[in-house]
């Protein structure tokens, strides 16, 4: 009985742990690319945009209601001078329709 209870109570502390480890990964910032032109619906403007945000020095980019997003992992909102962080699409029309 002894054993099974510290077996529970080790696997409690492991689910505890990974559970810390997931509040402190990095956010993702998205920002709509300054540089991109035209429209973004096809998969060849997909990979345009993704060439053009990495341009910009983010980590990818793609089409969003026909926009060119680019995104990167983010530290946090205290980043000075950092783009603005906006969120993405999907999350923004959500909000919309509440």
């Amino acid at each position: 009985m002894e054993k099974k209870a510290s077996m529970i109570v080790l696997l409690l502390l492991l689910l505890l742990a990974d559970e810390l480890m997931v509040g402190c990964e990095a956010r993702t910032c998205y920002i709509r690319s300054r540089k991109y032109r035209g429209s973004c619906y096809l998969k060849r403007h997909a990979g345009n945009c993704k060439t053009i945000c990495k341009k910009e020095k983010y980590s990818g980019g793609v089409c969003k209601g026909g926009r060119c997003t680019c995104w990167k992992k983010c530290a946090g909102s205290s980043e000075v001078g950092g783009p603005l962080e906006i969120d993405p699409p999907s999350v923004a029309k959500a909000a919309v329709a509440n």
